[in-house]
């Protein structure tokens, strides 16, 4: 038998009477403790378990995210980072409403102020993130100080390209 011991008292634990906190919501709500250890993964400190409404939430995101794997990918080892990590800030800005395009530009842009390492965003991806038309973002972001850089290719390359 396992119990909690408060103010003298004993305190059996049972399958009905542990809960948790969801980290998504906020809401209280009852768990099974049994299932939760025994993945083996699981600790009494660091381990989060989410509401029935949020973990919902959570699998819808993994399958939006699930097209765009080498993108996560890629973001992660730009940044080394874990790709659980930028998943989590996805899952963040995909919460507050953000569309996926837009949550996956923000979690760039975050991990850059985070770590320092610069990021190159395209025109259409400016456009997207202020919910605008190129022109009307490319003046915004002049209007913002931000000079914007052209790549093209070493002259005599055109032909790798098609052009």
């Amino acid at each position: 038998m396992f119990y909690m011991k408060y103010k003298g008292k004993k305190l059996e634990i049972h399958e009905d009477n542990v809960f948790a906190i969801c980290p998504g919501c906020g809401k209280e709500h009852s768990i099974d403790l049994a299932a939760v250890l025994a993945s083996g993964e699981a600790d009494l400190y660091s381990t989060a378990v989410y509401c029935e409404s949020c973990t919902h939430k959570r699998d819808v995101h993994r399958k939006q995210l699930e097209p765009y794997r080498a993108e996560i990918t890629a973001i992660a080892r730009r940044h080394d980072t874990s790709e659980d990590s930028v998943r989590r800030i996805v899952f963040s800005a995909l919460e507050y409403g953000l569309d996926l395009e837009t949550a996956l530009i923000g979690t760039r842009l975050a991990l850059s102020q985070s770590d320092g390492k610069s990021e190159y965003f395209t025109l259409p991806e400016a456009a997207q993130v202020l919910g605008t038309d190129e022109q009307t973002a490319l003046q915004e972001l002049k209007r913002a100080g931000i000079s914007p850089a052209r790549i093209t290719t070493l002259p005599g390359f055109e032909w790798l390209l098609g052009q």
